[in-house]
């Protein structure tokens, strides 16, 4: 394995759509549905919100979104990382970038939705300092949605 490189890149280029259908394989299989993925590049455009990629060498292994919630709060979007490169940091190295772009563009907090089909994730974002909150958004009528917030500094 390369060293893990982070790169911004932009929400409508050809491995953003891959990572993210990746990611939306996955969250078929676990929470057993099938269904068009909902991803929107448009709503990843704009200079106060992203998409980031990691990369191995030149391979895409991970990917981790941000983009405006209300006000001063941001949502987390497209967390994913292959499972061939899971408990090697990379989820960490994305998450401390995002963290620091959310906190030089003004957010004052992330929120993200999880669900029990996906208890790494649960785990991971605990361990990172994310609380268990009420859900938000879109997420308000969805019964398998867990969501979390973490208060940036």
């Amino acid at each position: 394995m390369a060293e893990i490189q982070i790169k911004k890149e932009k929400s409508d280029s050809p491995v953003v759509y891959k990572m993210s259908n990746a990611l939306w394989e996955e969250i078929q299989t676990r929470y057993s549905f099938q269904a068009p993925n909902p991803y929107e590049a448009k709503d990843f455009a704009e200079d106060w919100s992203g998409v980031w990629i990691a990369y191995d060498g030149e391979t895409a292994v991970g990917s981790i979104a941000l983009l405006p919630f209300e006000g001063e709060e941001s949502e987390l979007d497209l967390m994913f990382v292959s499972k061939n490169h899971r408990k090697q940091g990379i989820a960490e190295k994305l998450l401390a970038t995002v963290e620091s772009f959310a906190t030089e563009t003004g957010y004052t907090s992330i929120k993200l939705r999880a669900g029990e089909p996906q208890p790494e994730a649960i785990a991971f974002y605990k361990k990172m300092g994310f609380q268990p909150i009420s859900s938000f958004g879109k997420w308000k009528s969805d019964p398998t949605a867990l969501c979390f917030e973490k208060t940036l500094d």
